[in-house]
């Protein structure tokens, strides 16, 4: 990478027409590939000798100048008759590939010299202007006075044809993007969308065919043949089925060899329900706290789209404030973005990690130094984090560091999901060991460390740690306050269906997997305020904030009925930590 990096800062040699950039690599021998910096150098194949491909030159695809031509005879040749132009014929498809059909070109007259070696017996033809753009068929005449030097004439006085040569005027290239229409995102970065149809813009930079695979195989249908240069745009003929999926767009240009481009999609097809409210009610009531299965967009859960209405149906108010709570969101100050450790006591494989961090708005945790991961390790030092087995590693939160599955070796093509190779390392014990050749997904491990751990991405780990480049914009959970709801009385808080997941699909309360329906999946929270008690209560202590898990200095403190305020003493409020240990004097 050092050397690439090195020489990519380097101005470009050679000088073909329209060159746009040309480095011409140290690239190895045999199966090594050599690296500038000491003790980086790669194995094809991961050393395994039936798997290696080897270097072998090839030529840039674009404009040729020459052409050689190399002859086999058990004496020399007659150089005179070699290098006689004359002796050469260039012709031109005509833009088919086809030869013979009336609409070839004879481009003879742009092979302009020849030069000849006589130890290796090869002729280099020199065209100008360049050639390209089409196929091309270079004729030897042996008719004429191609010969040897003992005067044997070339295939017995046959003209001899090579096979078409195919000259892009450019190197074949293809670029896939989600449409617009299609992407329903948060933004054009996240590549989430709820439609099961998603449209490709895909661009070529030359006639031939454009086929899209979905996860390594063919999908009938989506694909297309394209005339020229252009964008198109590219539907599925079928639904895909929610969740991930890598999409390879294959570009095989009439003339060159193909090429292909990737786009990694995630498709939610569902809506958000409410799922879970905190209980029980105080009296009075001053907030509900509700759970979503997954999270939602922030914006479209604002106070002026609370209901709050009386027993009776009727409205009573709209909320008063309605606060996302992110437990445990944290910004690193050392590089500005955001993480939040995601716990799943029950278990999250990697498939689910991954989803839910899109879902979220951002992905599974890259980590690019030391610095970093000892913050990261700070997010998740809580025993809950992580679990134990006797004799064996503790098993803690996914992070995103991954590779392609089915790749052969353990220390290959790792990388982190926004496609950067891994550079900084923190591999536990004999990692990554790739056992059982399933290995593919990295978690943490070792809680006294927090190494990372090579695992089958199927393997349950106790939660995951999201990044944010910014403020995360969607939420699972939230508080909503209300004006004062006196006891003895029914409520019900009423909103959506508009309110709308990372995908943008908006609620589907009813769970018929048809999102935004204007009754059924709308929420309504009917709930009971008991009549008062007897005495003086307190009915709510929330630390102030919008985290509760959070560090906080104040709490605020809701009672019952009115309270004589110089009754209230510092020493009466006392903090006693869940898990044991000496108590807190509040201080004011």
């Amino acid at each position: 990478p050092a050397e690439v990096a090195a020489l990519v800062a380097t101005a470009p040699v050679g000088n073909e027409p329209g060159l746009a950039g040309l480095w011409r690599l140290n690239e190895g021998v045999g199966t090594t590939v050599v690296d500038a910096v000491a003790g980086c150098n790669g194995i094809f194949g991961a050393g395994v000798a039936a798997e290696s491909p080897t270097w072998a030159a090839a030529p840039l695809p674009g404009p040729r100048r020459t052409l050689r031509i190399s002859y086999s005879d058990s004496q020399a040749m007659d150089q005179a008759s070699v290098i006689d132009v004359g002796n050469y014929l260039l012709t031109a498809s005509g833009g088919d590939g086809v030869f013979g059909n009336g609409n070839d070109i004879d481009r003879s007259a742009d092979l302009v010299d020849i030069s000849y070696d006589a130890a290796t017996r090869t002729a280099t033809l020199r065209c100008d202007p360049a050639i390209a753009g089409d196929a091309f068929r270079l004729t030897v005449r042996g008719t004429t006075t191609v010969r040897d030097a003992a005067g044997n004439a070339l295939a017995g006085g046959q003209d001899v044809a090579s096979a078409p040569l195919g000259i892009p005027a450019v190197p074949p290239r293809v670029t896939a993007t989600l449409d617009p229409a299609s992407d329903s995102g948060l933004d054009t970065a996240d590549r989430l969308t709820s439609d099961t149809t998603p449209t490709l813009q895909v661009t070529a930079t030359d006639a031939g065919l454009i086929e899209v695979y979905r996860d390594g195989v063919a999908v009938p249908g989506w694909s297309q043949a394209v005339t020229g240069a252009g964008t198109v745009a590219l539907t599925p003929p079928e639904p895909l089925a929610g969740g991930a999926h890598r999409l390879s767009v294959v570009f095989t240009p009439w003339i060159g060899e193909p090429t292909q481009t990737t786009l990694d999609l995630f498709i939610d097809d569902g809506g958000p329900r409410v799922t879970a409210v905190d209980g029980p009610v105080p009296t009075p009531c001053f907030s509900r706290t509700i759970h979503f299965d997954r999270p939602v967009r922030v914006a479209d859960l604002s106070p002026d789209q609370v209901e709050v209405r009386n027993g009776d149906g009727t409205l009573r108010a709209m909320a008063t404030a309605v606060t996302p709570l992110w437990p445990g969101l944290k910004q690193n100050p050392g590089t500005g973005t955001w993480y939040l450790p995601v716990l799943r006591r029950e278990g999250v494989t990697w498939f689910g990690a991954e989803a839910e961090a899109k879902r979220l708005g951002g992905a599974l945790v890259s980590i690019a130094d030391g610095n970093e991961m000892t913050f990261v390790r700070s997010l998740v030092a809580d025993v809950s984090f992580w679990r134990h087995a006797p004799g064996a590693p503790s098993i803690g939160p996914w992070i995103g560091l991954r590779r392609e599955a089915g790749v052969a070796g353990a220390y290959f093509h790792w990388y982190w999901p926004d496609g950067a190779a891994m550079v900084y390392t923190y591999w536990g014990s004999n990692q990554p060991d790739n056992r059982d050749g399933q290995h593919w997904a990295v978690h943490l491990g070792d809680q006294a460390y927090g190494y990372w751990f090579d695992n089958a991405p199927t393997t349950l780990a106790p939660g995951f740690v999201v990044e944010f480049a910014a403020a995360p914009v969607v939420a699972s959970s939230f508080r909503i306050d209300v004006e004062s709801l006196p006891g003895g009385a029914d409520y019900s808080l009423v909103f959506g269906p508009g309110v709308r997941d990372a995908a943008g699909n908006p609620m589907d309360q009813d769970g018929d997997g048809t999102p935004g329906e204007p009754v059924v999946d709308a929420w309504a929270d009917v709930f009971t305020v008991p009549a008062p008690a007897d005495g003086l209560q307190v009915v709510q202590a929330l630390p102030t904030g919008a985290d509760p898990a959070a560090p906080f200095r104040h709490l605020e403190v809701v009672f019952n009925r009115p309270v004589d305020a110089g009754s209230v003493a510092v020493a009466d409020a006392v903090l006693t930590p869940a898990g044991g240990g000496a108590a807190i004097i509040a201080a004011s």
